[in-house]
């Protein structure tokens, strides 16, 4: 049975086409619906036999590609359809779409979509947003006895911060991305509560509390910070103890942070293991055929893993 892959911007006023995929995958129809007053795209994905989430892909006419963002299904449905709302575009910018699904143990991803104009009428971003480092040498200074983060005070002891970008960002918080040098290996975690910044009053962070046995004893690099957006799609949207459908995490582009240890910058780490490991998500870059699999609490806010792979 063929699948299919819908993209389209939500409001009235709307036309249709069909657009192939750019691979010789069949599996996959692209349908794209687009609005000249939405403020968004919306991503229509169709649950697959076997698949344990599905990544968004996006590019840009600048040829910007990054992890958007991921969908998880409570169960398995073969009727169910999930939409993944895309709502940082930007005014006059061209994007296109892929979708990347985990079943079993391997990715099995679409074409990527035709390209889609925004209208100049829609409210939309100037530029990709991203967190916002308070100065040029805000930076992270890596502990390798306690295996911890912490984001160093400015000079004369001054704070230093990240913070959430100008805008509606108030149920975004603040994560940090990581992958295995080898690109194996690829998560995020989170950084402060929803609307809050990080900075360097804040407590070190914990490797050894949150990572999990994967990362053990392998080089890792922090790949940036990120503003990520968790969000509950319940049978009845209005009712919170209704059934969960599915959920979607949404991250903006990442913003790059540099790390030192013993006051030099270096490009990667190792940490060893402890008795304690919480999980994480799996934030995977598109070209990983490893990546890794596990599951968002149903109805809570803890994600075990997130693919935020390329």
């Amino acid at each position: 049975m063929k699948r299919v892959f819908n993209l389209f911007f939500a409001l009235a006023l709307c036309f249709s086409f069909v657009a192939c995929t750019d691979d010789e995958n069949d599996d996959y129809i692209i349908d794209v619906i687009k609005s000249e007053d939405s403020m968004r795209i919306n991503v229509s994905v169709p649950y697959v036999e076997g698949m344990s989430y599905v990544n968004i892909f996006r590019k840009d006419d600048f040829k910007d590609v990054f992890n958007l963002g991921q969908i998880i299904p409570a169960s398995k449905n073969i009727n169910a359809t999930y939409i993944f709302e895309d709502n940082l575009v930007f005014d006059g910018r061209e994007y296109q779409y892929m979708a990347r699904f985990k079943i079993n143990d391997s990715y099995k991803t679409t074409g990527w979509s035709d390209a889609i104009k925004v209208s100049q009428k829609s409210p939309v971003f100037t530029d990709d947003p991203k967190p916002v480092l308070s100065s040029e040498d805000c930076y992270f200074s890596y502990d390798a006895e306690t295996a911890t983060l912490a984001l160093v005070p400015a000079e004369g002891n001054k704070v230093n911060s990240i913070s959430l970008p100008t805008g509606d960002f108030s149920k975004y918080n603040l994560g940090l991305a990581v992958s295995t040098k080898d690109g194996e290996y690829s998560t995020i975690f989170k950084l402060a509560a929803a609307g809050s910044s990080y900075t360097s009053n804040s407590s070190p962070f914990s490797l050894r509390m949150i990572l999990t046995p994967n990362y053990f004893n392998k080089e890792i690099v922090v790949k940036g910070i990120v503003c990520q957006l968790v969000s509950k799609k319940r049978q009845k949207p209005d009712e919170e103890d209704s059934p969960l459908r599915y959920t979607t995490v949404q991250w903006t582009a990442p913003c790059e942070i540099l790390v030192k240890s013993d006051d030099k910058p270096i490009s990667y780490f190792t940490v060893t293991p402890t008795a304690s490991n919480d999980g994480n998500y799996d934030f995977s870059d598109t070209g990983v055929t490893g990546g890794r699999f596990a599951k968002i609490n149903a109805e809570t806010d803890s994600a075990q893993f997130l693919d935020y792979s390329d």
